[in-house]
């Protein structure tokens, strides 16, 4: 067996992104002729092929990017190759030398048989610069009926992730808790202290909370050093989200409007949400702070909470956080320094016309795609598709040791009990120890299990805290899903934070808001929107045809 580790060191990391897309620009098909390989595929009937299972076949696979430091024949891996006959080739990449690495590599004509694309943007490209081929929805249905189904019952967007001109080029893979909303989290000891007996709901009780903790001092000490709130700017999808989700409105994406699909941050209820955002800051409810927090994963938003400087952080009501087992817990950290301070999963707000939710991703997530290999020797796709069939068709147990190893070895239920769940053996409790030597190539999640793999106390938090039908999700799934994404969409989206930022902070007057929409539509918004239309049209007509009636996980 091969093992392919690389690196990202020296030289090559100073080399930019713009400098590797243009060596592979230079290498890559001409317009037209990439447009003629796309409509005109090598030929392959791919029906007509039977497997031979004494066939010994090799398989070159670049999974998605862990540690640098990865190890070939990790246990998933080595399940994988006996039972199937096949020598997995792992190209490991790390996180940060992904980005970098695989276009240099595509571009020297190295394209691994099995490639990970972390987004849908990713498989567009592959496929106009001709590195990668069809997968006909056919053959997933021959091989892997089992895993066809989990994908179009509880991620079908996956499928439209996976569409290009008319065809489709990949596997989707399901995140499980992609369908599901994290609320904010509440200093309830604050509440308390503030004279508010109820828990907010609405959003105008949310603002009296608000300025409460800001000009009531909720912790008693005296000073004027509290605040109401605090957000992040870090990320685009982060911000703000539950206020705008009171007005039914996604800012960073295409949302849907009487059939139609328009951008969420140029609508009129984005609109209200900064002036109510403007008022919070103006008024010193909102933590000046805010503009730089969120670093860390919502680290400094945890922090706040748990120091005393906010009564109310975004996006944290998850069960590890309210995990009192856990030493490194929200509660737990929050009961060690504060033992009078307590923290409570808060509901999300519900707006002036009753709405309410939060932006979510859904559970389509990333997608596996086949390079040329797959067309010359057809054995590689087959057997690809036969694992991913072996690893979600074969019921609880194939599922929970393609996920997490050997029981007894690698993982065991918690005190021998189902009930409460998995847990890792040591030394593989250390993430980089687990990832090394026991996950496979490849994984992807089942909703049913992973709900049955939960301890039954995360099972009722979830359902308890974390509503599905609070899940707001882009119209088409991704932003990027409309191709002259490419052109314009990182550029509008860094403006637009940063006139939501200067709007919020009130350095731009709101009413700047409808000039701001009508230049994004200037600026390629326009474009986009139309294409993005087109998309919509697409994803119907591939649900239609798949026979898909529920939309994207949790909107069923």
């Amino acid at each position: 067996m091969l093992n392919r580790v690389y690196l990202i060191t020296g030289s090559l990391v100073a080399l930019s992104a713009y400098a590797i897309f243009a060596w592979l620009d230079h290498r890559a098909l001409s317009a037209a002729d990439a447009a003629a390989a796309i409509a005109n595929p090598e030929s392959v009937d791919w029906l007509s092929i039977e497997d031979d299972p004494e066939r010994l076949i090799e398989i070159s696979w670049m999974p998605l990017p862990r540690y640098p430091n990865g190890l070939e024949g990790a246990y998933g891996e080595v399940v994988l190759e006996k039972r199937f006959n096949v020598d997995i080739q792992p190209i490991l990449l790390d996180k940060p030398g992904y980005p970098q690495r695989k276009p240099l590599m595509f571009a020297a004509g190295d394209i691994p048989d099995i490639v990970w694309d972390g987004n849908p943007s990713d498989v567009q490209k592959d496929i106009y610069h001709g590195c990668i081929r069809p997968i006909p929805i056919d053959l997933i249905k021959k091989y892997a009926p089992n895993y066809f189904k989990l994908i179009s019952d509880f991620a079908p967007m996956g499928w439209l992730y996976a569409d290009y001109a008319g065809e489709n080029w990949g596997l989707p893979v399901i995140w499980a808790d992609g369908g599901l909303p994290t609320p904010g989290v509440w200093r309830k000891d604050w509440l308390e202290a503030v004279g508010i007996e109820k828990e907010p709901e609405t959003l105008a009780e949310f603002e009296e909370a608000f300025r409460r903790f800001a000009f009531d001092d909720p912790d008693g000490n005296g000073k004027n050093d509290t605040y109401g709130l605090t957000n992040t700017t870090i990320g685009w999808h982060l911000m703000f989200s539950e206020f705008f989700g009171a007005y039914g409105v996604l800012p960073f994406d295409w949302v849907e409007r009487d059939g139609s699909i328009v951008w969420g941050g140029i609508t009129s209820e984005a609109k209200e949400v900064l002036a109510l955002l403007q008022r919070w800051n103006a008024e010193g409810v909102l933590d000046p702070e805010w503009i730089t927090d969120g670093l860390g994963e919502k680290r400094r938003l945890k922090e706040k909470l748990m120091n005393g400087r906010v009564g109310y952080a975004y996006g944290m009501a998850v069960f590890n956080e309210f995990d009192t087992s856990s030493p490194k817990s929200l509660v737990s950290v929050l009961e060690g320094l504060n033992p009078e301070a307590v923290a409570v999963p808060a509901k999300l707000p519900v707006g002036p016309d009753g709405q309410r939710g939060v932006r979510n991703w859904g559970r389509a997530s990333n997608t596996y795609v086949a390079g040329p290999g797959v067309v010359a020797e057809p054995l590689k796709l087959i057997r690809t598709l036969k694992m991913m069939e072996y690893q979600v068709g074969n019921g609880m147990d194939v599922y929970l040791e393609s996920m997490y190893g050997k029981r007894g070895t690698h993982w065991d239920y918690a005190n021998g009990n189902p009930s409460e769940g998995i847990t890792r053996l040591a030394p593989f409790v250390e993430e980089r120890s687990f990832q090394q030597k026991v996950l496979s190539v490849w994984t992807t999640e089942h909703p049913v299990y992973h709900e049955k793999s939960h301890a039954a106390a995360e099972s009722a938090f979830n359902e308890k805290f974390r509503n599905p039908k609070h899940c707001l999700f882009n119209a088409i799934g991704r932003p990027e899903m409309v191709p002259s994404a490419q052109l314009y969409l990182e550029d509008l989206r860094a403006w637009q934070m940063n006139v939501y930022t200067e709007i919020i902070r009130g350095n731009f007057p709101i009413e700047y808001f409808d000039e701001f929409a009508e230049e994004w539509l200037l600026r390629g918004g326009a474009e986009m929107t139309e294409e993005a239309q087109g998309v919509m049209l697409r994803k119907n007509e591939i649900f239609a045809s798949l026979g898909i009636e529920n939309e994207e996980g949790g909107q069923r």
